[in-house]
């Protein structure tokens, strides 16, 4: 993308050109070193994703090839470990699970554009993340909260109309289309072609058919009694990620209550900078149960950053004694240590 926007000034000559080839040559090399050792979450992703970029964007480098199989590789692996079998992000916010939609798009669509196989599983895995989005949409078409979300501090619910939007382009897939907004994200615009994006004007979106359901993987329990506004919803939320729990809060079996047209027992989201952050990710913000005042969340541990994130060192492990759902009730039963 910059280069191209560069090639539209007279005074980007072709010595600036040929350093900023050498700047994509030395960051390859820089982050084919780099993703070798693997790390869970969005920053070593990322890195496989710009490692991907680079290599196919520029096959002149003799290290592309080479590079393209070590991305394509390692972003299986995150694929595998990191999307849960029911579709969601394993970290269970729906911030990151948004931004892993955006890095296995990036990849997806490049490959699309250059005639590269993607490995077996990549779209099906890809597609399953629209899938959980769904099933955990509210019935005004927005999502709970959940977690770490950093879109705009202390608003109550998720916006999910522009990822959907994505999905329903790429997919064809008019579930995904009921749920999206007429046009993709802006930073999209570079990724997307123009055939994509009159696609989506021309698909009609279907309500779901289902009501409750649940994502047992991630932890994620949800109660509903239809797609109209005025319907009811309830997520309870029972699960924890003990190989990376950074971006969980104090919350286990929290529940979050939409009705009537509004969110009335909420979730928060939160800012990393901001001196609540800790309290907003704490149990004193959540609709818990609590004994003799005692948070969930405990032994905080910020990062060696100092962008103001931090984690607890301890929070409850649950244990779900009893999910039923049929056509007159719905019931949940659990319990954390």
């Amino acid at each position: 993308f910059n280069h191209h926007a560069f090639l539209a000034s007279t005074a980007y000559n072709w010595q600036d050109q040929l350093l900023l080839l050498q700047t994509f040559l030395h960051h390859g090399r820089i982050l084919a070193a780099e993703v070798k050792k693997f790390r869970p979450g969005n920053h070593h992703t990322r890195g496989l994703v710009g490692l991907f970029e680079i290599a196919v964007c520029f096959p002149e480098f003799k290290e592309s090839a080479q590079w393209r199989k070590l991305a394509l590789d390692g972003l299986m692996w995150h694929m595998k470990n990191e999307i849960n079998n029911d579709g969601f992000q394993f970290e269970r916010s729906g911030h990151y699970h948004k931004g892993d939609i955006e890095n296995f798009l990036r990849v997806y669509q490049l490959a699309k554009k250059n005639g590269i196989k993607l490995p077996k599983g990549y779209v099906e895995k890809f597609r399953s993340m629209f899938q959980s989005l769904v099933k955990l949409a509210m019935p005004n078409k927005a999502m709970p909260v959940l977690q770490d979300d950093t879109d705009g501090g202390s608003m109550i619910e998720a916006v999910i109309s522009e990822p959907m939007a994505v999905g329903a382009m790429i997919f064809k897939d008019p579930l995904f289309r009921y749920f999206s907004g007429d046009h993709p994200p802006e930073s999209y615009y570079w990724l997307l072609s123009s055939d994509q994006i009159e696609q989506l004007n021309k698909l009609s979106g279907q309500t779901p058919e289902f009501d409750s359901v649940a994502l047992k993987e991630t932890g994620y329990y949800v109660m509903r009694d239809g797609w109209h506004k005025d319907n009811r919803y309830l997520l309870i939320s029972a699960g924890l990620e003990k190989r990376k729990p950074d971006h969980q809060h104090g919350d286990m079996l929290g529940i979050i209550a939409y009705a009537g047209g509004s969110t009335f027992l909420t979730n928060y989201k939160v800012r990393y900078n901001r001196e609540d952050f800790s309290y907003l990710k704490n149990s004193w913000a959540k609709n818990v149960a609590l004994v003799d005042s005692q948070l969930q969340g405990r032994g905080w541990k910020s990062n060696r950053g100092g962008s103001g994130f931090g984690k607890w060192k301890f929070l409850p492990e649950p244990k779900v004694s009893c999910w039923q759902v049929s056509d007159v009730l719905d019931y949940f039963s659990g319990q954390h240590n």
